[in-house]
């Protein structure tokens, strides 16, 4: 891909339970609907923030509708129930037009700024995915934690793939692959056993996380 174009992204949050965090999230994306050149010279601009509705216990759905009536770069998806954080990405994946696709919570731990690095770590080594590689632990309690640890080394060993030990849900993928994944692999497959699938060019961003 050509490093002096302007690449667009598209952002993908999954929403389960962003009613008091959304609002401030995308208040931090919008300057980056402007265009932006991050430290390694790379023109980018986000060209849609895509959130999906997975049906949580909270009132997400009204403040999706608020954003939507704000911002004309937020695009909503509403499921039809909760289907969980990887099929409600991929939905998103499916809608999105960028020349990337980053994923990132809705909690705001990732910081959206990052996706410059992310894009500069691609663009310098011909990366097709990029995952966000915490560089401090991960700021939530210890049963997530653990359950993350657990999850993350079944897949590894599963697969016989180590590198699948550094997933993380801060990506930047290839749009076209992110829209071939969407497109041919169901709600009953795991996300980044897919995307492993598919990309053959991976790499790992160091990145700081914040608190939720």
């Amino acid at each position: 891909m050509n490093e002096s174009a302007l690449h667009r992204v598209s952002i993908v949050i999954p929403v389960y339970g962003g009613e008091k965090t959304l609002p401030t999230l995308i208040k931090e994306i919008t300057p980056l609907t402007l265009m932006q050149t991050t430290p390694g010279g790379v023109r980018y601009v986000v060209c849609e923030v895509i959130l999906v509705h997975d049906c949580g216990p909270d009132q997400s759905d009204r403040v999706l509708e608020d954003l939507e009536a704000q911002h004309s770069f937020v695009r909503p998806i509403w499921l039809s129930k909760n289907y969980g954080q990887h099929a409600a990405t991929m939905a998103g994946m499916a809608s999105a037009t960028g020349d990337w696709v980053a994923t990132i919570d809705e909690d705001g731990q990732q910081d959206p700024a990052d996706i410059g690095m992310m894009l500069d770590y691609a663009m310098s080594s011909s990366l097709q995915l990029v995952y966000a590689q915490p560089t401090n632990p991960p700021p939530h309690g210890w049963l997530r934690n653990t359950l993350s640890r657990i999850a993350k080394t079944i897949a590894a060993k599963t697969l016989g793939n180590s590198q699948m030990s550094k997933f993380n849900s801060f990506r930047l993928v290839d749009g076209e692959i992110a829209r071939t994944l969407a497109a041919y692999c169901g709600n009953g497959v795991y996300l980044d056993v897919g995307l492993f699938w598919i990309a053959g060019r991976i790499g790992n961003c160091p990145i700081r996380l914040r608190n939720e």
